[in-house]
């Protein structure tokens, strides 16, 4: 946490993460404000078994997204980029491929 936010903010997250879980919607991670502005294809990778969030909260952020797009990693803890890395990087891929595709019909469609 002190490598992440430094002196100064560290102890408020982590307090927050202690009380919330890093619950989407409380304090610092309520996002819902703003996230329904996110209007372009929005990818929402998230794993099932984090120690901070609970796979419901991602459920909610992807729902309050006007163009989003959801998938959850099984048996996956919070960094999954570090322990899912190959799938990770598939997901990743077939997302900005999708999202190309979509983009190029709409450009042909103008």
């Amino acid at each position: 946490m002190l490598a992440w936010y430094g002196e100064d903010h560290a102890e408020p997250f982590y307090n927050q993460f202690i009380r919330f879980g890093g619950a989407y919607g409380k304090d610092v991670f309520d996002l819902r404000p703003v996230i329904k502005r996110v209007v372009c294809l929005t990818f929402v990778l998230y794993p099932d078994r984090s120690f901070l969030f609970d796979v419901e909260q991602g459920v909610a952020f992807y729902k309050n997204l006007a163009n989003g797009e959801l998938t959850v990693l099984p048996d996956c803890g919070h960094n999954n980029y570090e322990q899912r890395l190959e799938e990770y990087i598939r997901y990743i891929l077939y997302f900005l491929e999708k999202s190309e595709s979509i983009y190029l019909k709409q450009i042909m469609e103008r």
